[in-house]
């Protein structure tokens, strides 16, 4: 059966708009673009794809827009990604892209203006000013935070999970991604599917500003130091912070069970880092609580605000249907599948 590995390269975010596309292409050597103006007419064919394959694993990458629409399909086994151009960008200077038209008419791809227009711009800045009370709420736990006793915790986990680590004599390739975003249709996340297959899992738990994406970075620093492979998973409020790690190799993932992203402990593989508990003096809350409760308000407003502008700007594209449409899509795999030899 094949293993399906869903995750997203784009994000609305407290910087703005973030595309991590490029770093999830490292080593495919061919890259289709696919070209058509209705999304779901491009998720049609990819999703038809993805039935008939036959490989054991198929990075599924979902759309910013809606979860629901695919934007792209990476196949690492076979070196080979389809990819809807609209979220590629202008990366084109590279031998291995074939451009293909899935309708007559070629469409221009633009991705520097996909996200232009005033309600994205009003959805950025509320962004970025729940980013900015986030901000204020580190500022009160990490006063009262014991960094030597996070420094052991950390310590003490890197020494479990890099005790019996060779160091390898190759370069380590990060794969920047984002396992949620902010989109029209709210929050979303495929946080579970992702820690489906995994034999140890690490919830990080903690208030902001209580080193959890520091010991993130600490255990990224090890893996890149002894040539392992990660994916790393950005926030999706501050893409500069890490919400996740999987380390392939070990079959690792270290996980910032906070809100938004929570999952439920029901899995029996796994182990719990409480950074607040472990680490933060526990009068801090009732030390602070109005300026908390206040903070957490205003937080909450900006990121309600910012979806609702998201929501705004979304445009109404309809999944095709009718026989017509199944002609077209079944012509459009024919296509691809004599291009790629699928």
């Amino acid at each position: 059966m094949t293993k399906l590995i869903e995750y997203f390269v784009e994000g609305h975010t407290g910087k703005g708009y973030v595309n991590y596309l490029q770093s999830n292409l490292q080593g495919i050597n061919r890259i289709i673009l696919l070209q058509h103006t209705n999304p779901w007419f491009i998720t049609e064919v990819l999703e038809a794809l993805i039935r008939r394959s036959d490989s054991d694993e198929i990075e599924v990458i979902r759309s910013l827009d809606s979860r629901e629409i695919v934007d792209g399909i990476i196949l690492p086994s076979q070196s080979l990604a389809l990819i809807n151009e609209e979220i590629y960008g202008s990366h084109h200077a590279n031998e291995s892209i074939i451009r293909v038209p899935l309708q007559e008419k070629i469409i221009d791809a633009n991705n520097s203006e996909r996200y232009s227009s005033k309600s994205f711009t009003d959805a950025y800045n509320s962004f970025k000013r729940g980013l900015a009370i986030h901000e204020q709420l580190e500022e009160i736990y990490i006063t009262e935070m014991n960094f030597a006793k996070a420094d052991v915790i950390i310590s003490k986990l890197l020494k479990k999970l890099f005790s019996n680590v060779k160091k390898q004599d190759r370069k380590a390739i990060i794969f920047e991604r984002l396992f949620g975003t902010n989109t029209p249709d709210g929050i979303v996340n495929t946080v579970e599917s992702l820690l489906e297959p995994i034999e140890e899992i690490i919830f990080i738990l903690g208030r902001a500003g209580t080193g959890k994406s520091y010991l993130m970075n600490k255990v990224l620093d090890k893996c890149i130091a002894y040539s392992m492979d990660v994916e790393v998973y950005r926030c999706s409020l501050d893409p500069h912070s890490i919400d996740m790690l999987i380390i392939p190799s070990l079959n690792v993932c270290l996980h910032d069970n906070t809100a938004p992203h929570v999952v439920s402990i029901k899995y029996d593989n796994v182990q719990i880092i409480d950074m607040y508990k472990e680490t933060v003096n526990q009068r801090v809350e009732k030390n602070n609580e109005e300026r908390i409760i206040s903070l957490k308000k205003e937080y909450k407003q900006a990121m309600q605000t910012g979806l609702a502008y998201l929501k705004d700007a979304k445009t109404s594209v309809k999944r095709p249907k009718g026989i017509k449409r199944q002609d077209e899509i079944k012509q459009a795999i024919n296509k691809l599948i004599k291009i790629t030899k699928y």
